[in-house]
């Protein structure tokens, strides 16, 4: 009955997580296009939009991009063709296929499969998880090959099989290659393994060969992308780094421990989460709050556990270290959730450990005690569904440039001599060559397409007949004789106004808008 129930409801929100991805988040923001529009140059040509051949980094946007999601999104792209969509159903299945990892690594530990479902319930209603799962960045990429690894080395630690330790080493260097952070994570992690469990990796001669056969194979591909285009592996790393802040080692000092302490504050993981909307939904915290007793109920268990457990040790280590990466980073408030997003799994585990003590105490003499907590945790997984796809489209509308494919839809729905593209919309220049499907051959030779133009609105001079424009709203935009508005991208905001005869605040709704496309007949 108990596990029926949570097969029932992990459906449930595998069916939630693929609703809606286009909606909710609200819009498009240029990495996703990054990433969309190099998947589909990828799958087309074996070439990157610079032209390189299958590259380890990806130029674009004024750094790189990790080559994982790119690699990965390439095959969904060519299978579902290049949209919004395809691009955040790679992380929605990334998202699905940890969780269905991490289920598996539970029930290898445990031998439980009824603890092994809750944990991956628990994993998959995290706000942290499922926000990440519905956007087309390479954040859920990085969690997936961490589980995937975590996986691994569980069947080589009981099985002591070698080919388990070889996957887990090759993992291990996918996860390298697939978020930012992992570039000083991993090696750390690797590094404590290592010592944890020394006799087990080191009194082989054969798990001694799979580390030289996996460092060789990770230094090739370093070597490959330092011929291709050397200074991918260092670029994004080094313009984050608060030194480019701090003036001083002492203020450097003091900004890292502010940022490390504020990971562990319960303001990030329970309260108000990330700052940044494009990285915490606004209308929920990291972590719920019901989360909040048994990750500490599960945390204690694992210290307990600490002198007896290499397995209760890394988790501690992981739990201390978490925050190393995001740290040494520029953060604007708070603590950063992309850049922490590896701790996921393990803040996993710490909850369900904890709501599996509280399950075992409570489930023969104190039942409605049972069904009052789930109750409450049912209500509140429900309102963050409800606020996620209801509230937060509008709370982070400028965010995501609500909008947007709806007005370049609407400009490329009929053929036109010239497309005109307003400098406040696109930056580099990458989401014209998305939503037109342009040919990755053709637009690799020089990064130019040759109808289109991209202009502040006021620079604008007798546009051309059968021409169309994509302006942003705020854009100074000219008029024109034989111009014609075609589409209109709004929202409707919630404002608090005052009553000026009462002289008490009252909600009203005010009409944002956010894209204009014209037409020149």
């Amino acid at each position: 009955m108990f596990s029926g129930t949570i097969l029932v409801l992990l459906a449930l929100t595998f069916f939630i997580r693929l609703v809606g991805l286009t909606m909710s988040p609200p819009g498009f923001f240029s990495d996703e296009a990054s990433f969309g529009y190099n998947a589909f140059s990828i799958i087309e040509t074996g070439k990157d939009e610079h032209g390189f051949s299958f590259p380890v980094f990806f130029k674009a946007l004024g750094d790189y991009k990790n080559p994982v999601q790119v690699y990965a999104m390439a095959p969904v792209v060519k299978i579902f063709g290049l949209s919004v969509f395809s691009v955040r159903l790679t992380s929605a299945l990334f998202g699905i296929g940890s969780i269905l990892l991490f289920i598996y690594f539970l029930n290898i530990l445990t031998k439980n499969k009824g603890l092994a479902l809750l944990g991956g319930l628990v994993l998959s209603v995290m706000p942290w998880h499922f926000f990440f799962s519905r956007i087309g960045f390479e954040a859920m990429s990085f969690v997936f090959f961490i589980i995937l690894a975590m996986v691994f080395f569980a069947k080589f630690i009981k099985t002591k099989n070698e080919w388990y330790f070889l996957v887990f080493c090759i993992s291990m260097i996918v996860s390298f290659f697939a978020y930012s952070t992992a570039r000083l994570m991993l090696p750390i992690t690797a590094l404590a393994m290592a010592i944890l469990w020394r006799k087990e990796i080191f009194k082989r001669r054969v798990t001694i060969l799979i580390l030289v056969f996996s460092a060789s194979l990770f230094t090739f591909l370093i070597y490959y992308d330092n011929i291709i285009s050397s200074g991918g592996i260092i670029d994004r790393a080094g313009s984050v780094s608060i030194s480019n802040f701090s003036p001083s080692i002492f203020s450097t000092a003091g900004y890292f421990i502010s940022n490390y302490i504020n990971h562990f504050s319960p303001q990030f993981l329970f309260q108000s989460g990330d700052y940044n909307l494009r990285h915490s939904s606004g209308v929920s915290s990291m972590l719920f709050t019901s989360f909040a007793f048994p990750l500490l109920l599960g945390l204690a268990y694992f210290i307990k556990k600490f002198k007896s457990s290499k397995f209760a040790k890394f988790i501690i280590f992981m739990i201390i270290i978490f925050p190393l990466a995001s740290s040494l980073t520029i953060i604007e408030e708070g603590a950063q959730a992309t850049r922490s997003i590896h701790i996921i799994p393990f803040l996993a585990i710490l909850t369900v450990a904890g709501i599996w003590q509280i399950y075992s105490l409570f489930k023969e003499k104190y039942k409605s005690i049972l069904v009052i907590l789930s109750l409450f945790f049912l209500v509140e997984v429900s309102l963050f569904y409800y606020n996620y796809f209801f509230v937060y489209p509008i709370k982070a509308a400028n965010y995501y440039n609500y909008g947007l494919p709806e007005a370049f839809e609407t400009a490329l729905k009929y053929d036109h001599d010239q497309y005109y593209v307003s400098r406040n919309i696109s930056t580099f220049g990458i989401e014209m060559p998305f939503f037109m499907k342009y040919d990755p051959a053709s637009y690799q030779n020089n990064k130019v397409i040759p109808n289109v133009k991209y202009l502040y609105a006021e620079k604008l001079e007798n546009p051309k007949p059968n021409s169309v424009a994509i302006y942003r709203a705020g854009d100074s935009i000219k008029h024109f004789a034989n111009e014609q508005l075609m589409h209109t991208s709004s929202y409707l905001k919630k404002v608090v106004k005052k009553d000026f005869e009462t002289g008490k605040d009252y909600y009203d709704y005010e009409n944002y808008d956010t894209f204009y496309v014209y037409k020149y007949r």
